[in-house]
């Protein structure tokens, strides 16, 4: 029955291919019978050229990988609905595919890929890329693996264009169309084994005359095998720069080797040597083009400038590259070389300088090389400069500050420091660095206590220090400090913390609770005041202008209910003098009443239901008040005493704004500006009784978006007070 069904389905196909004149039955009255197709037919079939290939040299397990296929059309004429099939090895999985090409894996056998591409040209070429995960060494066994190697095939079939293609395609079922293969075998490594590491590479290699001969083909020989190397890993890209009296940019950074190799075997030895022209132009290649966390320069000289005066060009290049978080290694081969310029540029960027007076000791350098990269290093780097126009930023002409002390804090979760980690001197251009240092937190800070007469510029946020977190082999450049030497025309600062004392030691320790929402107040030798509120860190500063200089100030905090202060004694510093460019740190440090036992002074842990807890709680509800602030009819800030109880004191700090003279309606106040700040501080002159209210109407093309914070203090007894506050910003 079987038989008879084919031989039907065959006659069908004859009919059908004699009826359209594509063929004849080719063996009439024969056992075996087939089609002949027409000559004119067989033209429209497509033959396509494939050749597979792997990206990079090794696969490494857990990592992915990445191959490459090119399907070529030797036609004169274009082909359609190319189709490529490759199963993949056992265990590993698709990603992702490059354009015109559209790729999927099966859904229910993930490791065959099909993609397509609707047409190619004759006499042309398309490049398919995908990359893949390959699978650890527990998972990478099955179905084409062998002992650390995968191997699979791929295949290629389509038809010509045109308007008998698609019953080209019809006829192939019985004989397929022509299916082009080919075949790849890749070596998988593990991890730990890896030749290279993520990093993009620039070489800068010397090709003067005296490179000529058997030093430049050395030279060469060892800059393949490095290259070599360095795309063993994915993704990497290297770069190649030669130079004499001018550099060229051979090849741009790339992940293609050959164009690599081609560049460094296209080198020819002419001219006088400019290491800085070369150095320079790899340089500023790495820092366009690099896509990579670790950018490498590698530097290759045989000598010296043909000026000496430009050595500065190369020891200023190797400043700006250690700014940019650029490694640059150093070698110098043979035995006419500036080692010391080499040595500096090496150790100022973080590398290292290597000698090679032989020729045989080029390839054992760039493997040393190779093994230094991928070690795993930590470091903490930046520059001290003398911000001469007090903008923060380190412009031209500005130059370094040298020795002076820079410390390392390793920090708790908390950003607290718990001691120091290591401390060191700014060098001669002005920079300093930490290396080695294990994963953690810590807090850079510079001691500007060493520079009488100057003022800190950079940075100005968390009180002129950094804070950061490094991982294993991280890298973080450009923690750079900025001070001005304004001579008299240098504000002061005065700053600290508000934090719970919960030792009761005066003092302030690592995993103590930073308090928020404080108002801490200071007084001028003139009378005046300014504010500052605690913020989420418990931190607070105050800014003195110079116009203000030298001057003694009374700082102290507005108590808050259940609190006694620890230091200061009684919440205040009387008399701190303050003088130019002064950077002063003075910390509030309180303890909770439920801590202290009335009697005996020491700790007494009271809860919600103990006398101490139920007098000062009935004070609360019977006699305090209750701020707020609101913004009525978008022009007027409404401040309200919704309390039962009169605020004795009342203080107003206006941010964002610093134009006193424009506030008729602040007449009942007493107002300081410190336009430093870009502040108002002011107090109410009298008593806020319950439900009184007080309005200020506002200049709202001047005032919108200022923050208006607004505290009320009153007397609860003898020694404890009530502070509430209330925040508004007008909109």
């Amino acid at each position: 029955m079987k038989k008879y069904v084919k031989q039907q389905t065959f006659l069908v196909w004859v009919c059908f291919a004699t009826t359209l004149g594509w063929g004849s039955l080719a063996n009439a009255g024969s056992t075996e019978q087939k089609i002949k197709i027409n000559p004119s037919i067989k033209k429209d079939l497509c033959q396509l050229k494939i050749d597979k290939k792997h990206t990079p040299d090794n696969f490494i397990y857990g990592d992915t990988g990445q191959y490459n296929i090119e399907i070529t059309n030797p036609n004169k004429f274009s082909c359609s609905h190319i189709i490529i099939k490759d199963t993949l090895p056992e265990n590993m999985t698709f990603i992702s595919s490059s354009s015109p090409w559209s790729c999927t894996a099966d859904s229910f056998n993930p490791q065959k890929v099909t993609c397509t591409l609707n047409s190619l040209a004759g006499s042309t070429s398309s490049v398919l890329s995908f990359k893949v995960n390959v699978p650890d060494e527990v998972n990478a066994k099955g179905k084409g693996w062998l002992k650390n190697e995968a191997k699979n095939c791929a295949s290629v079939i389509a038809n010509r264009s045109g308007p008998v293609s698609a019953s080209i395609s019809i006829i192939a079922r019985k004989k397929p169309l022509r299916r082009s293969t080919s075949c790849d075998t890749v070596s998988v490594i593990p991890k730990d084994n890896k030749e290279f590491c993520e990093a993009d590479v620039m070489m800068v290699i010397d090709k003067s005359n005296s490179m000529n001969g058997t030093l430049l083909q050395n030279e060469k020989n060892a800059a393949i095998f490095f290259a070599n190397k360095a795309f063993s890993f994915p993704d990497n890209q290297v770069g190649v720069v030669s130079f004499h009296a001018f550099p060229t940019l051979d090849q741009p950074l790339t992940t293609n080797k050959p164009l690599v190799i081609s560049a460094i075997n296209r080198l020819r030895a002419s001219g006088v040597t400019h290491i800085h022209r070369g150095l320079r132009k790899g340089l500023d290649e790495i820092l366009a083009n690099s896509v990579t966390p670790q950018r490498i320069v590698i530097l290759l000289t045989d000598g010296r400038n043909v000026r000496a005066i430009t050595d500065g060009m190369v020891r200023l290049d190797a400043i700006n590259a250690s700014n940019d978080g650029i490694i640059i290694y150093t070698i110098g081969y043979g035995n006419n070389i500036n080692e010391d310029l080499l040595r500096f540029v090496a150790s100022k960027t973080h590398g290292q300088y290597y000698s090679a007076p032989q020729n045989s000791q080029l390839e054992g350098i760039f493997d040393q090389i190779s093994q230094d990269i991928c070690t795993q290093k930590t470091n903490i780097s930046g520059i001290k400069f003398h911000d001469m126009n007090g903008d923060g930023v380190q412009n031209t002409g500005e130059g370094p500050i040298e020795n002076i002390q820079i410390s390392l804090d390793s920090a708790d979760s908390n950003g607290n420091s718990t001691g120091i980690a290591g401390i060191t001197n700014t060098a001669a251009d002005g920079s300093y660095s930490f290396s080695g240092i294990a994963p953690g937190t810590y807090i850079v800070r510079e001691n500007i206590a060493a520079l009488p007469g100057w003022t800190q510029t950079f940075p100005t946020a968390n009180n002129g220090v950094y804070f950061v977190t490094l991982t294993e082999g991280q890298q973080i450049n450009h923690l750079n400090f900025g001070n001005a030497n304004c001579g008299n025309l240098c504000d002061a600062t005065v700053s600290g913390i508000k934090y719970y004392d919960t030792n009761h030691n005066g003092i302030y320790d690592a995993g103590e609770t930073k308090l928020s929402g404080w108002l801490i107040e200071m007084i001028h030798s003139d009378g005046s005041f300014s504010f500052d509120v605690t913020d989420s860190n418990g931190d607070y500063s105050i800014n003195i202008p110079h116009t203000m200089l030298a001057e003694t100030v009374t700082l102290s905090e507005w108590m808050q209910p259940f609190w006694v202060a620890v230091a200061p004694v009684a919440g205040t510093y009387p008399s701190i003098p303050v003088t130019t460019g002064d950077q002063l740190t003075h910390n509030f440090g309180n303890v909770n009443i439920c801590d202290i036992d009335e009697t005996t002074g020491g700790p007494n842990q009271c809860n919600a239901s103990s006398a101490v807890a139920d007098k000062y709680s009935d004070l609360l509800e019977t006699n305090y008040p209750d701020l707020v602030a609101s913004v009525e009819t978008g022009k007027q800030v409404v401040i309200k005493n919704i309390g039962k109880g009169p605020a004795d004191r009342v203080a107003l700090l206006i941010k964002g704004y610093t134009e006193t003279s424009t506030f008729k309606q602040l007449s009942d106040w007493n107002c300081s500006s410190n336009t430093s700040m870009n502040q108002i501080s002011c107090r109410y002159k009298s008593t806020l009784l319950p439900g009184e209210k007080i309005v200020i109407s506002l200049p709202v093309e001047k005032m919108m978006s200022s923050t208006f914070t607004v505290f009320a203090e009153y007397e609860l007894n003898q020694n404890n007070n009530r502070v509430e506050f209330s925040e508004v910003t007008p909109k």
